[in-house]
């Protein structure tokens, strides 16, 4: 196990220690882009996108085929495919992927020898509706290929610590080996890392905080999509998330046609009003009108942004 400077620097490490200069990796979209820059920073590797299935007809699916097809375009346009990222529980999705899912996408993995980075940063904040635990790919019984299998957590999201910066990386002896020589300047200090044990060894207090973290994530997502959708009376169709602190909404009714053009046209508006929310095309989304709004904040902030967000819709009407 190597522990760095956030879930940022392991994913790094890992495009730095398992892909030489130029490789790419297969991601699943519309994703957290911000792991462009992960696995770039430090070399000139790039990501591939690999869209959800459905995304036409609102549904957001993950499908081996995703990966084959960007594998064999990969491939077509002279790149060298070194490995598989998946996040679960996703982001802007929300979705969970259980063994079911996954399995076939490793099995593939293991077939083309590519390396598949599991990276597991939003596993505590799952919400209590699902009828099924999350299910950690270190929990499987049977990886295909366990030496080209990495687990990838931190603290940031779970325990809202996002400063403190301590990322997790779980892997083979060899890769972790590796991986520390590099880490060495990526290192959380020693009192953070103490206090990060002091806190995980009161077991108590970590599944207290763990399950009233999930009762209040799952209480405040239904209430901020119930407001949604009666403020916009209904135009508004939030896709119905399983864990995150986010809300992933279609604003599609809302565009005067449906282009990336009018997405941006409205994104400005409403950042315009004083509200920031993510649009669709900046997170590799296939169809225009989706936008990421993150809910996981004081309901002062939620009433306010509710009520810039209503400003810059009617005023996004008023001028189309």
């Amino acid at each position: 196990m190597v522990i760095s400077n956030g879930a940022t620097c392991v994913i790094t490490l890992l495009s730095y220690v398992l892909a030489d200069d130029g490789d790419v990796f297969l991601i699943s979209s519309p994703f957290y882009t911000v792991l462009d820059h992960d696995v770039n920073v430090l070399t000139k590797n790039s990501l591939v996108r690999c869209p959800l299935l459905g995304q036409e007809k609102g549904e957001f699916s993950l499908h081996v085929d995703s990966y084959k097809h960007g594998y064999e375009k990969a491939q077509l346009d002279g790149l060298r495919v070194r490995g598989i990222i998946i996040v679960n529980p996703g982001n802007p999705v929300g979705d969970i992927y259980d063994e079911r899912t996954l399995m076939p996408i490793l099995e593939f993995a293991a077939e083309k020898q590519l390396h598949v980075i599991v990276d597991e940063i939003y596993a505590l904040s799952t919400f209590t509706t699902l009828h099924e635990p999350f299910q950690s790919i270190l929990s499987y019984k049977h990886l295909p290929d366990p030496k080209r299998t990495h687990f990838v957590w931190a603290f940031s999201k779970d325990f809202s610590m996002s400063g403190v910066r301590v990322g997790v990386l779980y892997s083979s002896i060899e890769v972790c080996m590796i991986a520390s020589k590099v880490n060495f300047s990526f290192l959380p200090s020693g009192a953070v890392q103490g206090l990060m044990m002091s806190l995980l060894s009161d077991k108590e207090w970590t599944n207290r905080y763990v399950r009233t973290n999930k009762e209040r994530l799952t209480e405040k997502f239904y209430s901020v999509k119930k407001q949604l959708e009666l403020m916009s009376d209904g135009r508004i169709k939030v896709y119905e998330a399983q864990a995150g602190l986010f809300i992933w909404a279609d604003f599609g009714l809302y565009l005067n046609e449906k282009s990336f053009d009018e997405e941006l046209k409205l994104f400005n508006m409403i950042f315009d009003a004083g509200l920031y929310i993510t649009c669709g095309k900046i997170l590799g989304c296939n169809e225009p009108g989706w936008f990421r709004l993150i809910f996981s904040v004081k309901d002062s902030w939620i009433e306010e942004g509710l009520i810039r967000l209503k400003t810059a819709l009617n005023k996004y009407e008023f001028n189309t």
